[in-house]
């Protein structure tokens, strides 16, 4: 413990309430969210046509109308929480828990997603 830090792996530092001095009436709402990013990783395998493979070859504007296309036909069949992997995402899940606040995740192919939303298991990752 370092002040009013908990250090959570080696990525997330995350101040709680209980060790917040209660004169700090500007800390009482730490964090309101966590904000982190997708992971290549899944724990639920893409549904069938939900990778790149089955995209089209074209211009950028083409790919993006296809992935479109796709990701609104399948079903929301995972929380967001439920489907990412990996260290980073752990981490970023236990410090929004620690907090208490909401967790959000930025994804390049469903846009930004909070992690109790329903969204359909897809495999693509844009670099």
């Amino acid at each position: 413990m370092r002040g009013r830090e908990q250090r959570i792996g080696t990525q997330l530092s995350v101040a709680t309430k209980q060790n917040v001095p209660s004169s700090a009436h500007a800390m009482s709402h730490l964090a309101t969210a966590v904000i982190t990013t997708c992971t290549h990783r899944k724990k639920v395998r893409p549904s069938t046509g939900a990778t790149a493979v089955f995209l089209p070859f074209g211009p950028q504007n083409s790919v993006q109308s296809a992935w479109l296309e796709t990701i609104r036909a399948l079903p929301a069949n995972v929380t967001a929480s439920a489907l990412y992997a990996g260290r980073g995402f752990r981490l970023a899940f236990q410090a929004a828990e620690k907090a208490g606040a909401k967790l959000f995740i930025v994804s390049a192919g469903l846009g930004l997603v909070a992690a109790t939303q329903r969204v359909p298991s897809y495999g693509i990752t844009v670099s």
